[in-house]
């Protein structure tokens, strides 16, 4: 945003040729605060024009002295073809970790999507055993079923768990089951609760997501992460095909991701912020998007994210040269860098202007990225891989690393550096660099 504070993608959905991205907002500060939705359109994902707010809170809760307001929510296309946003409603809360209440409505927009029209309270109470964290619906119709369903982020007996809900209209929401509890280390480990969940039926598998809220891994002092699981849903339940959760992004910057259905490809935005690092004093804004991304389950059951193709419109000059492993930026450049290969023993250091730099390399079988804002305290590691291929972008101090056809991701934001002027490339005695390619990207503001 222009300015204020900005975290999870809501509500996204095609409407026409124009793409449509609301997310959680702050517009009086550039800390979290009352929630708004902000509002901003595209033709191409990538050139973006900014709306006004498209939902307040109910009621002036700075006046209060209070939070709550517009929590997030999918958007959801009826079977009639009308559209219409499910969201959370926190009421107004005077503690931010415990004692809130949140319930969830159905908004429904205007024709041209700039302001709600209507707005219904379509759940208000939890099943037993659930916390008071209770949120982030995503809804859809079970064509199979011939019934509505949602799933909630939440937390059972103090397990972070997603739960399943059914209506036969909509409007009116009946407590299912259980469809997914953590688990237990993930409660020992902290988490509060599952939130932000989605659930989607892509290359004839369903993908459940979710994000554990509090929890901090012991080995690597990660925290925040987020996690995906593949399985079949039959008659109300879903069934891993395996107990492994899939971790999404070794670098955590990536949170509160949402995906949806443009018509075509199950299309994703997340939440580049992961509370570890604050933006600093002084900047009119805080929070941004990941890059768009393109999902689908490779061979082996894998959620798999790559980077919506249109960014290569945006390709400036190429900038490698056969042989050299040094490769030379001017400030202003946006950098996206692809090496394909036998790549057991690689080492990529960016460097800015002012002398500090990132680095990725591969360590014990793992790609292991470092930023200058970090003191070892936290190790950013990715699960074991055999690297075969690896794209890098940076712009302006955030680096989305998509590694081995997107199946292993990470993602960092660096407030330190926020130009490069070199990357140089380093390879062990048994790696084999079968294409290095590298672009300046230019901005999608010009």
């Amino acid at each position: 945003p222009f300015k204020g504070w900005m975290n999870d993608p809501n509500g996204l959905c095609r409407v026409g040729e124009t793409y449509h991205l609301f997310y959680q907002y702050h517009p009086n500060g550039t800390d979290w605060g009352p929630m708004h939705w902000g509002h901003a359109v595209s033709p191409d994902l990538y050139r973006w024009v900014h709306y006004p707010v498209f939902q307040h809170p109910d009621g002036n809760l700075a006046a209060l002295g209070a939070t709550g307001g517009a929590f997030s929510g999918n958007a959801f296309t009826d079977r009639d073809g009308s559209l219409s946003f499910y969201y959370t409603e926190r009421l107004p809360a005077y503690d931010l970790f415990k004692d809130y209440k949140e319930v969830q409505k159905r908004m429904r927009p205007s024709a041209n999507l700039v302001r709600p029209v209507a707005n219904q309270l379509v759940l208000d109470s939890t099943p037993p055993g659930a916390s008071h964290d209770f949120r982030d619906p995503k809804v859809w119709y079970d064509e199979s079923a011939g019934c509505y369903r949602m799933i909630l982020g939440s937390a059972v007996d103090g397990d972070p768990a997603i739960l399943l809900y059914n209506s036969e209209d909509g409007n009116e929401w009946s407590f299912a089951s259980v469809l997914y509890r953590a688990p237990s280390r993930f409660r020992e480990g902290g988490a509060r609760c599952a939130e932000c969940p989605d659930f989607f039926f892509v290359d004839g598998h369903w993908v459940l997501v979710a994000g554990f809220v509090g929890y901090t891994e012991a080995e690597t002092g990660r925290h925040n992460l987020l996690y995906a699981v593949t399985g079949d849903f039959r008659d109300g339940a879903f069934i891993p095909y395996s107990d492994e959760l899939q971790e999404l992004d070794f670098g955590t910057d990536y949170y509160a991701m949402q995906s949806f259905w443009d018509g075509r490809r199950q299309l994703a935005f997340a939440w580049l912020f992961n509370w570890e690092v604050r933006k600093p004093e002084g900047s009119a804004y805080s929070g941004e998007m990941s890059l768009p991304r393109v999902l689908a389950v490779d061979d082996s059951k894998r959620l798999a994210m790559l980077p919506e193709a249109s960014y290569k419109r945006l390709r400036q000059k190429r900038l490698d040269r056969p042989g050299e492993s040094r490769i030379v930026t001017s400030l202003t450049d946006a950098f996206e860098l692809t090496l394909a290969g036998t790549l057991p023993d690689i080492a990529i250091e960016g460097v800015a202007a002012n002398g500090s730099s990132f680095l990725l390399r591969t360590e014990a079988g793992r790609l292991v990225v470092s930023l200058p804002e970090d003191d070892g305290r936290i190790v950013y590691r990715s699960a074991n891989l055999t690297l075969k291929d690896l794209t890098l972008f940076f712009d302006r101090g955030v680096l989305e690393i998509f590694a081995n056809s997107g199946v292993v991701c990470g993602t960092r934001r660096s407030y330190r550096m926020t130009d490069l002027v070199g990357i140089e490339v380093r390879a062990g005695a048994d790696t084999t660099i079968a294409r290095l390619e590298a672009w300046s990207l230019r901005s999608a503001w010009e």
